[in-house]
């Protein structure tokens, strides 16, 4: 998977979550109609990238969903070995 359908994924992910806890039009919504539960939502990416996410750890320098893209495709490729 490439980095643009991963970041796709995470979007669609996001959207979906706010779709159960909003189900009227978003554009509808007022600043504290509806939250984004984080811990919800990296449980949900680890199970879909299998990989693993520490909130505390890994994820302190991410503040967009480019950010959050790039980390878990850099998590998801093989590690190169070099031959010594």
């Amino acid at each position: 998977m490439n980095r643009l359908e991963i970041h796709q994924q995470i979007c669609h992910s996001i959207e979906q979550q706010l779709s159960l806890k909003w189900p009227r039009d978003p554009s509808l919504a007022v600043d504290d109609s509806c939250s984004l539960d984080i811990a919800a939502l990296f449980q949900h990416l680890e199970c879909q990238f299998n990989v693993q996410l520490d909130l505390d750890r890994d994820l302190r320098g991410i503040s967009t969903i480019g950010d959050l893209s790039r980390f878990i495709y850099e998590r998801t490729q093989p590690v190169e070995r070099t031959s010594g």
